[in-house]
């Protein structure tokens, strides 16, 4: 609410008396309301005090448009100042108080918008340390028409920011440039959207753009995917029939959402991987008598004894359900559900 009232107190044409009039109210103000400061600042400082006069005439300093330490609310006002000049058409002076205070990606993309393509995309690279300010900046140039600036500023971003953080962009990127013909680009996208994402989404996009290429791209991708304990491997590997590396995934995240469809993936070929996991599952739940999920314990053997009888071991899942039945012989809750299991 501060801000909004200093935002529309600077878009008027307010003379040194209303100012101090406006001074004078706001003094009457409960001195908790934590806005106070913000419109105080923005009445004294105007559009004339002298350290934003400067910066708006083109002069940036390390102070930007704050003669001593800036408040900590300097952003947002900042951000308010903007806002006015925009609306005001006054782009040029939005350009040299985004720069000085630090509005880099806004200073970047008004460059785009007012026109000044070249600058926009040589600044972005300069200043640009995020993804998803490369992906903003693209998105305006793309809609402006500069199809070919788009790109280069979405490929400027893939080598910026953590891996993770480069998903939107990539995948952007990657439809981008397929709609423009551009083949190597679009696949760079998709390969990337696939590093931050171990997404099967992502993995057949590269699949479809890679074309004739896709073996060698394919063992690519499956090699970065070797140390992964995440869910999108797991996809993967089943999409791929990768079955044992499927298993050890599993293996290193027994959690997973994906154990019972690997279960169910390999149960007719790993059938003793399966048992012991749907069993340590049973037995981490019996073992420590929680005897409100002993139900969850007896489906997870009822998914065991499934696969024993699929293989003709009867007899060996008998002897399992018995060595149990004489471990947890006292849990009264339990034992009838075991029993049931026969």
């Amino acid at each position: 609410l501060a801000v909004l009232l200093a935002e529309a107190l600077l878009s008027q044409d307010l003379s040194p008396e209303e100012r101090e009039d406006w001074l004078q109210e706001i003094e009457a103000w409960d001195d908790d309301w934590i806005g106070v400061e913000i419109v105080q600042t923005a009445l004294e400082q105007w559009w004339d005090d002298p350290a934003l006069v400067v910066v708006l005439g083109a002069e940036i300093t390390e102070k930007g448009a704050w003669e001593g330490e800036p408040p900590d609310f300097a952003d947002e006002l900042a951000l308010a100042r903007l806002r006015i000049l925009e609306r005001q058409g006054r782009f040029q002076e939005y350009l040299y108080l985004a720069e000085a205070e630090g509005q880099l990606s806004l200073y970047v993309n008004m460059l785009a918008r007012i026109g000044r393509v070249a600058q926009a995309v040589e600044e972005a690279r300069a200043y640009l340390t995020q993804p998803d300010d490369f992906l903003e900046l693209a998105q305006i140039l793309a809609a402006q028409g500069h199809q070919a600036a788009a790109l280069e500023a979405a490929a400027q971003g893939l080598e910026q920011g953590a891996p993770w953080s480069r998903v939107h962009l990539a995948r952007w990127m990657a439809s981008q440039a397929e709609a423009a013909g551009d083949a190597a680009l679009a696949l760079r996208g998709a390969e990337v959207a696939f590093l931050s994402s171990h997404g099967l989404e992502d993995y057949e996009l590269a699949q479809r753009l890679a074309g004739a290429r896709w073996p060698e791209v394919r063992e690519r991708l499956l090699k970065l995917l070797e140390s992964a304990a995440d869910d999108g491997a797991v996809a993967i590997y089943l999409y791929e029939r990768l079955l044992p590396q499927a298993m050890a995934v599993i293996d290193r995240n027994p959690y997973s959402s994906y154990l019972e469809q690997v279960v169910e993936a390999t149960r007719a070929d790993y059938p003793d991987w399966g048992i012991h996991q749907y069993q340590r599952r049973a037995e981490n739940i019996m073992d420590v008598g929680n005897a409100k999920h002993y139900e969850e314990a007896a489906s997870w053997l009822r998914r065991a004894r499934d696969i024993y009888l699929q293989h003709q071991r009867a007899a060996a899942w008998a002897a399992y359900l018995d060595s149990l039945l004489e471990r947890h012989a006292r849990k009264y809750k339990l034992v009838p559900l075991l029993r049931a299991l026969r």
